[in-house]
Parts: C-alpha cells; sequence; structure tokens
C-alpha cells in the first residue's frame, strides 16, 4: 500500500497557501484581540500562555540552539500556524512507511535514522521531516538575520504555498529539498532577508536558473537522467545549499549518509539519490575547474582526472572550491595536479 502524501494528510491554513501570512502575522495585534477577531494563538488564553512560556524558555538560552526533539512547543507552534488540519491516521501510516525504509536502508544511513526517538519526534511534527527541523535549528538559526522561529515560519510556508501548488506525487512529509530555490519568493528569503546574496551564482548555475536563463546544472542532470522521476538532481542540490547556509565553517556541507537520510522517503530510492549526488560533484567540480582552461591537452587531462576521481574525493574538491575564501587557488592547484603543469599554464 503505498505511502500517503501530504495532500492527502494535512490541510494548510488559508493564508499560507495565498501566500499572504503577514508579517504582523507574527505578532499580536491588540486591537484584534480585544475585539475577539485575533487569531487563536492570541486570543485562547491557554495556547498564548503555552506560547509564551515556549518564548521565554528560548530567550533564556539565547546562546543555546533549539532541539526540534526536545523544543516540543516549538515544533507545535509552526504545525499549528501552517497547518489548520493533520490527519493523524495518515500521518500514522506515513511515518511507518519511512521507518520501514529507513530500516532497509540502515546500513547507508546515519545511525539516528534507526533510533525510536527519531519515529517518535517526526511523529510530532509531521508532515516536517526531522531533518528539516534539524538543519534549521542546528544551522541556519546560527546565521545572524534567521530569526528562529519566525525565520522558520515564513520559509517553510513560502515552501508549503509551492509544494501545494506544485503537488509532487513523491511529497510523502516536507522535505529540506521542497525548498525550491527556483520559486522567486524563497529565493528572496534566502538572499536578501537572510544576506546570502553571495550564493546567487551558485544558485543560478547550479541548482535553478531565475526566469528564461540557462538550465542550471542539477536542471540539466534531472533532463537527461530522470524523465518520469523524482527531480534527483533538484533535490540534492537544493539539500546540499541548505546544509551551507550556516554562520560557522564546521557546520556547513553533510555526509552522504544524511544527505540519503534527508532525501529518502516511501517514493524515492537510495541509488538515484547517490547517482544524482555522483553527477552534481563530479559535473559540477568539472565546469569550474575547465572554464579559464585554453589548453585542449591540459582540459582532457582534467576532465580525465576528474572523471576517474570516487565521489569522496570530487566531493573534497568541490568543497574546496566553493567554501574556500580564494577558490581560484584551490582550483588552480587541482589543475596542476592532474596536468603536471606549470602554474603559469594552468
Amino acid at each position: 500500500m503505498a505511502a500517503p502524501t501530504i495532500f492527502d494528510a494535512c490541510r494548510p491554513r488559508p493564508d499560507v497557501l495565498t501566500g499572504s501570512v503577514a508579517e504582523a502575522d507574527f505578532a499580536a495585534d491588540l486591537a484584534a484581540v480585544i475585539s475577539g477577531r485575533g487569531s487563536p494563538e492570541y486570543c485562547d488564553p491557554a495556547r498564548f500562555f503555552a506560547s509564551m512560556a515556549e518564548a521565554e524558555s528560548v530567550s533564556a538560552r539565547k546562546a543555546t540552539l533549539l532541539d526540534p526533539t526536545a523544543e516540543d512547543e516549538t515544533v507545535q507552534v509552526l504545525r499549528r500556524r501552517l497547518f489548520e488540519h493533520v490527519d493523524d491516521a495518515q500521518a500514522a501510516a506515513a511515518v511507518d512507511a519511512y521507518c520501514d525504509k529507513w530500516a532497509h536502508y540502515g546500513g547507508v544511513l546515519p545511525a539516528d535514522a534507526a533510533r525510536p526517538e527519531t519515529a517518535q519526534a517526526f511523529r510530532v511534527s509531521y508532515p516536517l521531516h526531522p531533518e528539516v527541523l534539524a538543519t534549521l535549528t542546528g544551522k541556519t538559526a546560527t546565521l545572524g538575520n534567521f530569526q528562529r522561529v519566525r525565520g522558520m515560519l515564513r520559509l517553510l510556508a513560502r515552501t508549503i504555498a509551492q509544494l501545494w501548488r506544485e503537488r509532487p506525487a513523491d511529497a510523502t512529509a516536507v522535505h529540506l529539498h521542497h525548498v525550491d530555490l527556483g520559486h522567486e519568493p524563497i529565493r528572496q528569503e534566502i538572499v536578501t532577508r537572510l544576506g546570502q546574496a553571495a550564493y546567487l551564482p551558485a544558485i543560478a548555475n547550479d541548482i535553478a536558473a531565475p526566469g528564461d536563463g540557462a538550465p542550471a546544472l542539477a536542471q540539466q542532470i534531472d533532463a537527461a537522467n530522470h524523465g518520469g522521476l523524482p527531480p534527483y538532481g533538484a533535490y540534492v542540490a537544493r539539500t546540499i545549499f541548505m546544509h551551507t547556509l550556516a554562520f560557522n565553517e564546521p557546520l556547513k556541507g553533510l555526509p552522504a549518509e544524511r544527505l540519503r537520510y534527508s532525501l529518502l522517503g516511501p517514493a524515492t530510492e537510495v541509488t538515484f539519490i547517490d547517482d544524482a549526488r555522483t553527477k552534481l560533484l563530479l559535473l559540477g567540480l568539472l565546469f569550474r575547474a575547465l572554464a579559464p582552461m585554453r589548453n585542449r591537452a591540459h582540459m582532457r587531462a582534467v576532465a580525465a582526472g576528474i572523471e576517474e576521481m570516487e565521489p569522496e574525493e570530487a566531493a573534497y574538491w568541490a568543497g574546496m572550491a566553493i567554501h574556500r575564501p580564494h577558490p581560484r587557488r584551490v582550483l588552480m592547484a587541482l589543475r596542476i595536479l592532474l596536468t603536471d603543469a606549470d602554474p603559469a599554464s594552468a
């Protein structure tokens, strides 16, 4: 029996679907509260004081990142604000399907995929995948412009609205890879509100080209390899990008095991995830390395060397070329290594 999709199990709030969630919705309008026209989060005393207790708890621990498995109140705030209904039976069936998939591929996933606490946290947060919450609270929240719960609500509201417009058949939960950087409101949330404009070229070249531009690398991979399948190239690229958004360098990136865990679901397969990751790493590194070269013999040598790399080695060089302050030096070193060329001609 197929796992239910989020469209079967959940009903978002109308303002989330229409994209009309306003900044004022994240704070109380006192006149509306007094007249009884405010949202239930502010008009219902029990819900208001429960939320305030949670907020005070968070603010008292300014240096401590939110933990979605321990901060059930935060998860509930997100779910209540984003969804007006989640069918418990459908949600349970979906989470069970994920647990079955995690058990089947346990040897190539991180250890926490097999822990009972992970499944329980997912039951509490569904339809939000545990990796969504872990990444937003453990990485994105370290950015100075990201406003914790408010930032999560804004980004997730835009993501959910876009999901309901597109309704992909593989959406059995809300994953990191559903944060579609090809959708302008989501792109602007990242590059403008979070101050990550430096990543605009990488987004356009590797993940999603804006407007009528030439297809990005991930889009090219999907067009060539994933017809009739989920867009694994885009999913892998988006997930890697979301793990790049962190203040501290050691937090950036993710190993192959966690990438599989983040993408894997009842309607996706590890083989395609790994294949898309390998193609993205090799082709992305190849394009960057060859771009300034003119010597055809050296270009052939570099291309051959990159094509022979194991994914882990390609990931190392690609990460260095993306995250180091001077990527041109990294790529020059790679060209010299693969061609034995004089630095002046590499």
